[in-house]
């Protein structure tokens, strides 16, 4: 059986909802990454909003492959979706949309960050 997870992120503007990402994922949730510091719209001073450090999110979309499972319980016939690669996006201020900013290996999707 295959299952997908698609994710949809919408954005509102002028008036309008805008779809700014849809991205599939095979079988695994999406992973929402944030900076410790700083604030989704910039930095507040003394209770002001000023322009950045600006927020960075990242959405991390893994990507798996069927791999043989090697288990003295299961033995090494059985099969499992593993994660195998991941795409890192990040929002594009210039063009309003969100962009693969890197295409990682998955052990490695939060060194990249």
């Amino acid at each position: 059986m295959k299952s997908y997870v698609h994710l949809f992120v919408f954005a509102y503007s002028n008036g309008k909802v805008h779809l700014e990402l849809h991205t599939v994922s095979d079988s695994l949730d999406p992973e929402f990454v944030y900076q410790s510091e700083g604030h989704i719209m910039g930095e507040v001073q003394n209770g002001q909003l000023r322009g950045g450090p600006f927020f960075e999110q990242r959405i991390v979309i893994p990507h798996t492959e069927w791999a043989a499972l090697r288990s003295k319980y299961l033995g090494n016939r059985d099969t499992d979706k593993q994660p195998i690669s991941a795409d890192i996006y990040t929002w594009d201020r210039k063009t309003g949309k969100y962009k693969v900013r890197s295409k990682v290996p998955w052990r490695k999707r939060l060194q990249m960050l």
